[in-house]
């Protein structure tokens, strides 16, 4: 209990000792597992904080890029098993991801623009899809044909479906 008395016969210098609990949090993220959830440290007086490890990520067929204090990183600014120093309580998310290709088939059409992989039939494109998200977003190309009426890109070959998507451009 602090303002006690002490007894002192000579001259002698008392210092302050202070004790910091802190917390490290690790958030799944959409990970299937993480192989420890939390880790507590103590420091004292003006240490600066204390070291806690990260822990390992699991996610199936998933690339394990680490840990971020954004849930929404798409980047990871610590590793799994990485030692780090914490001063206060912290969240870390696992940061994780899949790539997403989409193949666009000219079928028939003179030439497909806008694409950032061109392929003697067309084009690729991709995305990531990353630690909660379901899915992610690619620009579809340009669909050129001389002479004829651009309709859309199917996700079938009949050309009697009436079901698509239509960034299309004529010339």
């Amino acid at each position: 209990e602090q303002n006690e008395k002490i007894t002192v016969k000579t001259n002698q210098t008392y210092y302050a000792i202070t004790k910091k609990n802190v917390k490290a949090i690790f958030i799944s993220n959409g990970a299937d597992t993480i192989l420890n959830n939390s880790q507590n440290c103590s420091f004292y007086n003006n240490d600066g904080g204390c070291n806690v490890k990260t822990p390992d990520i699991n996610r199936d067929d998933w690339i394990v890029l680490g840990w971020s204090t954004n849930k929404d990183a798409t980047t990871a600014n610590i590793k799994e098993k990485e030692e780090i120093k914490i001063k206060d309580n912290v969240k870390y998310y696992a940061i994780t991801y899949y790539k997403v290709t989409a193949t666009f088939h000219k079928n028939n059409a003179d030439s497909l623009g806008s694409c950032t992989n061109p392929q003697v039939n067309g084009c690729i494109e991709t995305c990531n899809v990353y630690n909660t998200n379901k899915s992610c977003e690619i620009k579809l190309p340009h669909i050129y044909s001389e002479g004829n009426e651009v309709q859309f890109f199917s996700l079938g070959s009949d050309p009697t479906t009436t079901i698509g998507y239509s960034p299309a451009k004529k010339i």
